[in-house]
């Protein structure tokens, strides 16, 4: 059985590098809540996951803020806590799953918070965003699926559209520019690849809070300070 796996594994690692490119995850995670019932309201439950703490305190290193971009955000575990942290700041979340957008709506609908908008949109939608029109944009285990082919060019959106930070929480290591594929996630080397948009940017990594399979070696959170 595990042999028939690691087939599967290298197959779609050839598919994404050679022919289907990001289509594929975003399939997966368009449709994510009809194959995985109840994902979007039981990723919602999961706010107090070790791991957001670190996320908030490294966002908060750059407060003063007026606003926060979470590229991937799902339901908006990590921007609930975000906001018992930032009760006045603009919060935002592209997601590609609408019921998870839809689900994370109505929370925040219902805490009568005004100040959070959840999109439901492409990483892609990044272009539309103007430059230097938010003071952090993040991701959380997000740009792990973003492929080889796209994964400059989303950086790229990214940087141009931060003002104060970028922060990411993925799989990184040194050396792996043209990605690695860890059982159907990508790690990269964050560094190289960010350096090539920001030169002069503040880069830093750490060991990642979250902890587990390939997380233990690659999980890192990267901080660009712009």
């Amino acid at each position: 059985m595990r042999w028939i796996k690691n087939c599967l594994r290298r197959l779609q690692e050839y598919a994404e590098r050679r022919f289907l490119g990001i289509a594929f995850q975003q399939m997966l995670w368009r449709y994510r809540h009809i194959y995985k019932r109840g994902w979007a309201e039981r990723y919602l439950e999961t706010v107090n996951h070790p791991h957001r703490q670190q996320l908030v305190d490294a966002v908060a290193e750059f407060d003063p803020l007026a606003s926060i971009l979470e590229i991937g955000c799902a339901s908006g575990a990590n921007l609930v806590r975000l906001r018992e942290h930032f009760p006045e700041v603009e919060l935002i979340g592209l997601d590609i799953n609408a019921r998870a957008v839809a689900v994370g709506q109505t929370h925040f609908a219902s805490c009568g918070d005004n100040r959070v908008r959840l999109v439901n949109a492409k990483v892609e939608m990044l272009c539309l965003m103007s430059k230097h029109s938010v003071d952090v944009v993040f991701a959380d285990a997000v740009l792990m699926f973003i492929t080889p082919d796209r994964i400059q060019s989303v950086l790229a959106e990214m940087a141009r559209v931060a003002r104060k930070a970028i922060i990411l929480n993925e799989y990184h290591g040194a050396g792996l520019v043209n990605g690695a594929f860890l059982g159907g996630r990508w790690a990269y080397d964050f560094v190289s690849l960010l350096q090539r948009e920001l030169p002069q940017a503040d880069i830093r990594t750490r060991k990642s809070s979250f902890v587990g399979g390939a997380w233990d070696v690659y999980g890192t959170l990267i901080e660009v300070r712009l």
